[in-house]
């Protein structure tokens, strides 16, 4: 499993964490108190990203084949983002690319820790520096949501994140998924329990940040007791195998009306009931189950094969497509739609 963490300048790995220890073991250990900009120059952030022009080569022959001359020339629409502490090269972007400074952006966070409602739980640099983020824990008030986020492993945390390379906006979310590495990172943006909002790398990128985070964290307390209370209805709920079918395998797998007499078609409705099979095994069966047939259970059993079983639930184009799936496209509305099915069931009871 390859961390993918960047090396500071100092020769220690990128990252810092607060509180248990990460897989990889590395990481600064930071505390409660650990301010912006301690945290920037802790997670090897405090680097300054500009834009370069790209050039060709262009080399001019005499009639025997020899090079006569050289120049360059620029090549429109294409440029580099380029680390200026290493003069490394992040990625490729087009003129209309705006940097999204990690000392400016990152501040975002600020007014969580100012406030005493978060505190820095870990922050990283990756590939060099083409991905950064910043990850705080919120801190809530409410007693009775505290106790059973612990109860039940569901923390929740605040992530920023960011790219230079030109291939990914930046985010912030609210996530589950505590990172520490390239592939937490990957998970927190799958994560579908939480919420993102990704901003473009545009000329209005600082006001989009702010209007995003004060969408996404304003209502953080409200949000997570919303999310408790639909959990506890689901905990309580028990389903029949005839709801399980109609609520969540029929929702998110279903057979198709018609099978097209061919060894293909054959194939392909084999292989949907088999994934059917799998998600009912994980309704009872999935990680930290108790083997009672809850709605809660349904539905985690779900986001396990969904999140983490890609011969379950295909997705063709590699890692990046099924991304972009589970944030924005069908994965994600599968997952939403079938929570709302299931709360929308037990709060009925």
């Amino acid at each position: 499993m390859a961390h993918e963490l960047a090396t500071r300048a100092d020769g220690q790995k990128a990252v810092f964490i607060n509180g248990l220890p990460a897989w990889h073991k590395f990481g600064e250990p930071l505390q409660d108190a650990t301010s912006i900009d301690e945290a920037i120059v802790a997670a090897g952030q405090d680097f300054h990203v500009d834009i370069v022009p790209s050039y060709q080569r262009v080399v001019i022959t005499g009639a025997d084949g020899s090079e006569q001359d050289e120049f360059y020339r620029k090549v429109e629409g294409t440029n580099y983002t380029v680390r200026t502490d290493t003069n490394a090269v992040l990625g490729s972007v087009g003129d209309s690319y705006t940097v999204a400074q990690n000392a400016d952006t990152a501040r975002i966070l600020e007014p969580l820790l100012d406030s005493g409602l978060a505190v820095l739980e870990s922050g990283g640099t990756l590939r060099g520096g083409q991905d950064v983020w910043l990850q705080v824990r919120f801190n809530l008030e409410d007693s009775e949501v505290k106790e059973y986020q612990a109860k039940h492993g569901l923390l929740p945390y605040g992530l920023w994140s960011n790219n230079h390379a030109g291939d990914r906006v930046q985010s912030l979310q609210t996530t589950r998924v505590r990172v520490v590495c390239a592939n937490t990172l990957r998970a927190a943006h799958m994560d579908s329990r939480g919420e993102n909002i990704g901003i473009r790398h545009t000329s209005g990128i600082k006001a989009a940040t702010i209007a995003a985070a004060k969408e996404l964290w304003g209502k953080i307390g409200v949000n997570e007791q919303k999310a408790m209370k639909h959990f506890q209805i689901m905990e309580q709920t028990i389903l029949t195998d005839a709801q399980f079918t109609t609520l969540v395998l029929d929702e998110a797998l279903p057979l198709p009306e018609k099978t097209p007499d061919t060894p293909r078609g054959e194939t392909m409705l084999a292989q949907r009931i088999e994934a059917r099979e799998r998600v009912r095994t994980l309704w009872t069966g999935g990680f930290g189950h108790d083997g009672t047939p809850t709605a809660y259970n349904a539905y985690n059993g779900l986001v396990q094969a969904i999140d983490h079983e890609p011969k379950v639930f295909k997705v063709q184009g590699g890692d990046a497509a099924r991304l972009g799936q589970l944030l924005y496209g069908n994965l994600g509305a599968i997952k939403t739609k079938v929570a709302t099915n299931l709360v929308k069931l037990a709060g009925a009871k």
